[in-house]
């Protein structure tokens, strides 16, 4: 699980008082149930049910316990986590080399060292008669954890074999926060935050449990047209590269299809138009919303024929340098391709979320008054948070941005024309 992951978990909560552990679950419990976080919570909990699906389908507590710990760790992250600092005790080293032959930070306590490849002995294991180790370690030694899985392999089941652990220590810097209090006594600033956080490991779990997608030529199925018409939009939005979820339990309420993204291409309303009336041809309605697409069930329509490309799921395992914390494995249910931004390689996959695609605009806007009317539209960053603090939290105006940030409403106007050539440029269709 997520939880007993990262320096949160291994380092912050274990070096923790058991009066600091009683305040952190006294928060947790009153923050969790905080009345203006009930929508973030139904939210998080649907989202659990229609995507991973199994247990959380079937057991709504399950799905709450997994929000219960993003609550968790947003107060420990927000009153007691700090910066740390990685240093290998052999090497005396902060980075190492990667695979790409890049220098990077050490960010967590690794077996073996990434850049000297040692580990630190703790127990010397099984001694001989005149009671010296067999091994040859003595505690405290560092050695190159190949030497150490070679000598290890060497003891018997009976035999007590030495015991290993990373050479690498860290170094506490400063807190994350300075005044956490002033959050969570403020409604507004405690629901942003916990809100948001609670919803990004919503996100990280989510795409932590998913699998990956190869592309495969289409096949003909055959069946109900209801049924068929569905897959075909679900190809349809595979095609388009929509950030969506589709709700997998059985049930007698029509086929949908959830849009988590905001905007969708021009061509793929050009062929959802197409779509629809294939679909009216075969007595079978399609009904659209802003966020939802439903293929209503007709128990009636007659079977048809139709070609359809359906991605094989394949199971693969990442090295080191490309998956991160978790050795986990993915499917992809949807993704969006930007640029060569976070790209993964393996079997020409690219993993790529909205944030991503916001982030990649954001990213070729000039400094300034652009960026500054972007992060205002989008909702994001310290100088939204100022902004709604003066004028709510309603779709900005332009008389109000323009007051903002001291400039003329034509400057807003001629800052919005250029997102909008942006997002088209990244495949977005703007409002």
């Amino acid at each position: 699980m997520l939880c007993l992951r990262g320096s949160i978990a291994n380092i912050t909560m274990a070096n923790i008082t058991e009066k600091e552990r009683k305040h952190i679950g006294m928060l947790t419990e009153q923050i969790a149930n905080h009345p203006d976080l009930r929508r973030k919570r139904n939210s998080i909990i649907r989202g659990f049910k229609n995507t991973i699906g199994a247990d959380y389908r079937d057991d709504r507590a399950i799905a709450d316990a997994e929000y219960y710990i993003a609550i968790w760790r947003g107060v420990v992250n927000l009153f007691y986590h700090r910066k740390y600092t990685f240093i290998c005790k052999s090497c005396h080293s902060a980075h190492y080399r990667n695979t790409r032959d890049k220098l990077s930070c050490i960010d967590r306590q690794k077996i073996p060292c990434p850049n000297c490849h040692c580990v630190e002995i703790v127990e010397v294991g099984e001694l001989d008669q005149s009671q010296q180790p067999i091994s040859g370690f003595t505690t405290g030694q560092f050695v190159p954890y190949t030497e150490y899985q070679r000598i290890a392999k060497q003891f018997s089941g009976v035999q007590k074999t030495p015991t290993c652990q990373s050479s690498i220590k860290y170094i506490p810097g400063d807190k994350f926060y300075d005044d956490p209090d002033s959050i969570v006594g403020d409604s507004i600033q405690l629901q942003k935050f916990f809100g948001e956080y609670a919803w990004n490991y919503c996100r990280q779990h989510i795409k932590e449990n998913q699998r990956s997608e190869h592309k495969k030529t289409p096949r003909k199925i055959v069946g109900r047209a209801d049924e068929i018409i569905f897959q075909e939009l679900l190809a349809l939005c595979r095609k388009n590269k929509l950030d969506y979820y589709n709700n997998t339990e059985p049930s007698e309420q029509p086929f949908d299809i959830y849009l988590t993204g905001l905007l969708t291409p021009p061509e793929f309303s050009v062929e959802l138009s197409i779509l629809r009336h294939r679909a009216l041809y075969h007595q079978v309605i399609i009904i659209t919303t802003e966020r939802h697409i439903s293929v209503l069930k007709n128990y009636d329509a007659p079977n048809i024929t139709s070609l359809v490309s359906m991605p094989e799921h394949v199971i693969y395992q990442e090295d080191n340098e490309k998956k991160g914390d978790s050795g986990h494995t993915y499917d992809q249910i949807s993704y969006r391709t930007v640029g060569d931004a976070k790209m993964d390689p393996d079997d020409h996959i690219a993993t790529v979320d909205t944030n991503d695609v916001m982030d990649a605009i954001r990213l070729a806007l000039p400094d300034g008054t652009c960026k500054a009317v972007f992060d205002l539209d989008s909702n994001q960053g310290q100088i939204y948070h100022e902004f709604s603090q003066k004028f709510g939290d309603s779709p900005p105006k332009k008389c109000h941005m323009a007051d903002f940030l001291g400039v003329a409403q034509r400057t807003i106007g001629i800052c919005r024309e250029q997102i909008k050539i942006n997002m088209c440029y990244y495949g977005l269709t703007p409002k």
